[in-house]
């Protein structure tokens, strides 16, 4: 994915075999009394981020080989440095070397956020859901326990207005234009960024919230995994994996069963204010996730292919008084794809495709002597399929140290098709299809004065995207420019203190459902124009180095929302989308400290959010956006001794407003998690033993109204890795 701004990547280069120019992977290279490090991947390359300008004598190192040292190496501020080292076969007698990348880390780029696998590795994450809960500026709107359904929010950005994408391939729904996070793997997952605000510039239409980037693993080690856990409410969880090389040829196979029965008490007032306790049922969840994955390499060729199938089967349990005890909804989706990439000094070569197949299954049939409260809703039973093709490439062209240009193109072919299985009742879109190409040039400019311990970097980058939509004679075409410019200045040494900044253009074409859905009392516009946004943030940071570490910034961010989609209840009492405009702005404060061996890091951060409502209805204009909360407030403590690892995670969330003339809200709720992990080695297997509890605090809160969430929950789990 690409960046506006900065990046963090202080030394990159390649480690190869001195005799055979072959890539070395999985080779240590170790910055001398810094702690930090890296390991090769299969190509031989490697990267080192957050370094201190200065000068490193840096190591390259691997089993079987001399190791090399490449000593008072300047490292700049702002330009990475390029090291290649080339070792030869020697039989030596050393010990192993263990490097793992930094956890959670906030990247120079003002909108990026990286979470890394080691840090998910120690926790009882059930979803990607619960992983990004904890990032700053984020609400995951949560509908259950563990494994139930979670959408995400951005900078108070609509959940259809997220692009979530898994290497490259858009896992939101076309038809609403949600993405479900319960429904990824964890145990396949590399890393995840975070792209916040505006990012259609680098990724096209969807992503005028943001952009949820998650990369799988591309390089495999010998070795045999399996993560389990078990916790409240019915709560199973098995993640077995297999991953290996033969020769050049690597491999990996894993798969994910979650279970949960998902049946919770919880309490609520009914029409005449008395307390009532009730279970909730009908929130139980199955799904079983299968990847597989194969990738080769030779002399700068990388060649990868995965298959992954991805299904589940829930129960939806329906809102406080309009219950649907008998609503089920199963999801499968098939995912096949071949990735190239070709690398050579001064130019790389990226090639991605991707098939992906998908079928959901959505049904409330209840029996004739069911209670009448289950009965509100009218019976409905419809699948709906999905065929996407889609095909990515890019070349990066770096002629100069201080130049490197992105060429890129994607285009997709989508094929959709629903089928209605009540009598009587036709289809609500039947057959729609869309066809998109979209085309991008990103360049990078940085400049470094190293004599006053000073750097710029200009990212500007230009994207020009075409949609064509089509639904039986109904039909239109869409086309889109989305520029960008990101620029970071830095200055400093040991201390250092840095000003960030981005402007771009995003846009989201309308859903299929926007535009072609027919049904009782609900009702599509094929003439809905699409929504486009101005995005505009500036920021302040600080780096200290004493008594450890301290990071510090402060974001303003404002996006103005042109012909924002939003479904409201018309006349004749028939649901449609409109177009509005909307002004979402806001500040993000972000403090973090760590003690000089990382053994403490203590973390805060808080959002001051203030989404206006701009249409020209009097009794709405400038009003708060419905479940868009003002302010939003995190911290963390992690601690690490030894074997031991301990985090305590709390979050804050203000009142919400449900409705546009803002009369009615739901409270503020306070949460509080808890974390443990202890890691111990009996022969050759590696144990972590995981304790979580959510909500200690026993807290009763919503985050949709009327789908209260459990109470306390908790779960014991273990990896073993041989």
């Amino acid at each position: 994915p690409m960046c506006l701004a900065q990046s963090t990547v202080k030394i990159n280069g390649t480690v190869i075999d001195g005799l055979t120019n072959k890539p070395l992977c999985r080779a240590n290279v170790i910055v001398e009394g810094s702690g930090f490090g890296s390991v090769t991947d299969q190509r031989g390359y490697f990267e080192i981020e957050n370094l201190l300008e200065g000068t490193y004598d840096v190591t390259a190192s691997y089993m079987g080989y001399a190791e090399q040292i490449q000593k008072n190496v300047r490292i700049p501020k702002d330009q990475p440095l390029r090291l290649h080292f080339k070792l030869n076969p020697m039989v030596i007698k050393m010990k192993a070397v263990e490097v793992s990348a930094e956890s959670y880390r906030q990247d120079a780029n003002p909108n990026v956020y990286v979470i890394y696998k080691n840090e998910i590795n120690r926790t009882n994450y059930s979803s990607v859901g619960e992983i990004l809960d904890r990032v700053p500026g984020i609400e995951v709107q949560n509908t259950g326990a563990a494994g139930s359904s979670k959408k995400i929010s951005i900078r108070g950005s609509q959940t259809n207005q997220v692009l979530v994408l898994l290497d490259g391939i858009p896992l939101n729904d076309e038809l609403g234009g949600d993405a479900d996070l319960s429904q990824i793997p964890i145990n396949i997952i590399e890393k995840i960024e975070v792209y916040k605000g505006g990012h259609s510039a680098g990724f096209g239409s969807g992503a005028v919230g943001g952009v949820i980037y998650i990369t799988t693993q591309k390089t495999f080690d010998n070795s045999l995994k399996l993560n389990t856990s078990y916790g409240s409410f019915g709560f199973f969880n098995a993640e077995p994996g297999w991953s290996g090389k033969i020769g050049n040829l690597g491999y990996y196979f894993a798969y994910n069963y979650i279970q949960n029965d998902g049946n919770y008490p919880y309490s609520y007032e009914d029409s005449k204010g008395h307390l009532l306790h009730e279970n909730r049922i009908n929130a139980d969840i199955l799904s079983r996730n299968i990847f597989a994955g194969f990738n080769f390499v030779s002399r700068g060729h990388f060649i990868s292919v995965q298959a992954q199938r991805l299904q589940s089967d829930r129960g939806i349990p329906g809102k406080i008084h309009a219950w649907t005890a008998y609503a089920r909804a199963k999801n499968r989706q098939d995912i096949y794809g071949a990735e190239y990439q070709f690398t050579r000094p001064k130019w790389h070569l990226y090639l991605n495709c991707r098939y992906s197949n998908s079928a959901n299954e959505n049904m409330n049939i209840f029996p004739p002597d069911a209670e009448l409260r289950y009965r509100r809703y009218s019976q409905w039973h419809y699948q709906y399929m999905m065929n996407n093709y889609i095909l990515q490439n890019k070349i990066l062209y770096k002629p100069q140290d201080w130049l490197q240009l992105t060429l890129g193109y994607s285009g997709r072919i989508l094929e959709y098709r629903d089928e209605n299985f009540i009598p009587f009742l036709k289809p609500p879109i039947n057959a729609a299809n869309e066809k998109s190409f979209g085309v991008y040039l990103h360049q990078e400019w940085n400049v470094n004065v190293p004599q006053w311990h000073t750097g710029i970097a200009l990212s500007p980058v230009f994207r020009y995207d075409e949609m064509e939509l089509g639904n039986g004679p109904k039909g239109r075409f869409e086309s889109q420019w989305s520029p960008g410019m990101g620029c970071f200045l830095a200055a400093g040494e040991r201390h250092s203190i840095f000003l960030k900044s981005n402007i771009s253009r995003s846009f989201r074409v309308p859903t299929l459902a926007d535009l072609f859905y027919q049904d009782v009392r609900i009702e599509g516009k094929p003439d809905l124009a699409a929504e486009k946004s101005l995005n505009t943030e500036i920021g302040l940071g600080i780096r200290l180095a004493f008594w450890g570490k301290v990071n510090g910034e402060i974001n303003h961010f404002s996006q103005q929302v042109e012909d924002l989609i939003v479904w409201r209840m018309g006349s004749y009492e028939v649901f449609r989308p409109f177009n509005t405009d909307a002004e979402i702005s806001g500040r993000e404060y972000f403090l973090e400290y760590s003690t000089p061996n990382e053994d403490i890091i203590l973390g805060f951060n808080y959002t001051l959010l203030e989404p206006l409502n701009k249409t020209e209805n009097l009794t709405t204009h400038n009003k708060i956006l419905p479940y868009r909360p003002q302010t939003l407030f995190k911290a963390s403590l992690s601690v690490f001794y030894g074997n031991w690892h301990g985090s305590v995670f709390s979050r804050n969330v203000s009142k919400r407003f449900v409705n546009e003339a803002n009369t009615k809200e739901m409270p503020p709720y306070h949460i509080i998690d808890v974390d443990l992990s202890w890691t111990n080695t009996i022969s050759l297997i590696e144990l972590t033993w995981k304790l979580t509890a959510l909500n200690i605090l026993n807290q009763d809160y919503e985050i949709i109204r009327d789908m209260p969430l459990p109470k306390r929950e908790w779960r014991v789990g273990l990896s073993l890795k041989i």
